[in-house]
């Protein structure tokens, strides 16, 4: 079947058909939404003896047989409307037999493009033109079918600048409504291979590297204050402010400056009234607590704040939990705990020695490290000079690789005198195959680059850079070369 076949054709025939043989497809036709005022107005002229309006367009698609045939509207749907309110039997239509469709065809969906690009050309013409949101729709999904820019214009009746400017459009908020989504999935722990997966054909593996290191998604968990031991338990920023317990002295509880239950009561009721006032707040403020302890995570590092901080400062306070511990729970507790602090002291009693040897030779090797960097001022190959070389080199592989990116996609070059110079797409092999090659010189280049710790700032932005030039390139589908580039990503991205 021809893709170009004309859009209008001189096989047309006016005839009346039964209305009910008559179908509307939004998939066919661009019309999105109905203008009441005009079915109205064909209603009242149609109820009006010679009426004289237009006949439908229409296109016949044949079925199994005659009875079976359909009647898709290219131009007409406030008439038809109109002729549907008053309870028409028939309509009077234009009937166009080419290109000659069958039921089965419009499964297809080039065949629906084509029907639509009909409709299109038509309803542009009409005396109630398309709105500018039903020409972007059309445009979309001409796009969507491969069609070339010019042939899109053709059809919605618009520049093609102006037509590239809606698919951009589109296209980008298309792909900041997906990088927000992924970015969340990433954010609750999703792997960048998994995604690529998922939103295969929308969002590549190398585009969502790009998008994970552009905003750092990983790098923090903000919301949230860990333990101090970095255990995996969780709490509100605020919950509670842990400090790293005091060290206590074996028998002692801690003197916290504040007022405890002994002494003498206060003799005056204004003095009373006060203690009781404080005492309904001490209580309302002992539920809160308790409240928000019922709610917290709990680890080993909670027990420890509690018997070496928060039990020993409320017996001091309060002398019935006081007695209540003086049978030796708290201060078996607090052994236990004093305990595990010797034997880390002990450890780093032990350790001491090997500490102060170690940061001798460490010495030692900045000595000869000092030495060297001062040797490589002079020469030729310093460590400047080799990023410079490596990121001199990685641009020019990149220009290379936007100049084939742009011959094989828009199949011309542009070159700095503003000259264009059209690029055949029987090149396409050719072109990919120097892109390959191009492309495995900067991945060798960067891995260079990683393995003699020359990458910096530059380096890391070209290899960014260069993962969104080549995804439009089929060597992204190739297993040996995305591995290196995913541990290049993985390498960079804890920069």
């Amino acid at each position: 079947m021809n893709e170009r076949a004309a859009m209008t054709s001189a096989s047309v025939l006016t005839k009346t058909i039964p209305l009910k043989s008559i179908r509307f497809n939004e998939e066919t036709n661009p019309r999105q939404d109905l203008v009441q005022d005009r079915v109205s107005f064909f209603q009242e002229l149609f109820q009006t003896p010679d009426h004289n309006v237009p006949p439908l367009e229409v296109l016949l698609v044949q079925g199994g047989d005659p009875k079976s045939a359909i009647y898709l509207i290219l131009d007409g749907i406030h008439r038809y409307e109109a002729l549907k309110a008053i309870k028409a039997s028939d309509a009077l239509c234009n009937v166009h037999t080419e290109p000659a469709y069958t039921l089965s065809d419009l499964e297809d969906k080039k065949v629906m493009g084509l029907i639509l690009e009909m409709s299109c050309i038509y309803n542009v013409n009409s005396p109630l033109p398309l709105t500018r949101e039903e020409r972007i729709g059309a445009a979309v999904r001409f796009h969507d079918l491969k069609y070339s820019l010019e042939r899109i214009a053709q059809a919605v009746c618009a520049p093609s600048r102006t037509v590239r400017r809606w698919l951009e459009d589109i296209n980008r908020y298309e792909k900041e409504e997906l990088k927000e989504t992924i970015l969340a999935e990433l954010k609750n722990g999703a792997a960048v291979n998994e995604l690529a997966r998922k939103y295969k054909g929308r969002a590549s593996e190398l585009t969502i590297m790009r998008w994970k290191k552009e905003t750092g998604v990983g790098i923090e968990d903000g919301g949230v204050t860990k333990w101090p031991s970095g255990q995996n338990d969780t709490l509100p920023k605020g919950a509670w402010n842990l400090k790293p317990p005091k060290p206590l002295i074996p028998g002692e509880l801690p003197d916290t400056g504040l007022p405890t239950d002994e002494g003498p009561p206060s003799g005056s009721d204004e003095d009373s009234q006060r203690e009781e006032e404080q005492q309904d707040r001490t209580a309302a403020t002992l539920r809160q607590i308790d409240d928000l302890i019922a709610k917290l995570p709990w680890s080993g590092d909670a027990d420890d704040y509690i018997i070496a901080d928060h039990l020993p400062r409320l017996a001091k306070k309060s002398r019935t939990l006081k007695t209540a511990l003086s049978a030796g729970g708290i201060s078996t507790a607090y052994e236990d705990l004093r305990g595990t602090y010797e034997d880390e002291k002990k450890k780093h009693a032990e350790t001491k020695a090997t500490s102060v040897e170690r940061q001798r030779r460490i010495e030692e090797l900045e000595k000869e490290n000092r030495k060297l960097r001062s040797d490589s001022k002079s020469s030729d190959h310093s460590r400047e000079w080799a990023r410079k070389v490596v990121h001199q080199s990685l641009s020019g592989h990149l220009d290379i690789l936007g100049l084939l990116r742009s011959a094989i996609i828009d199949h011309r070059i542009t070159n700095p005198m503003k000259r264009v110079t059209t690029v055949p797409k029987e090149a396409d092999p050719t072109l990919n195959d120097i892109a390959l090659a191009c492309s495995y010189r900067v991945v060798a280049h960067l891995e260079w680059a990683g393995l003699h710790h020359l990458e910096n700032d530059k380096s890391i932005s070209s290899f960014y850079d260069f993962l969104g030039i080549i995804e439009s390139f089929p060597m992204v589908k190739d297993k040996d070369f995305m591995a290196r580039v995913r541990k290049l990503d993985k390498q960079f991205s804890s920069k």
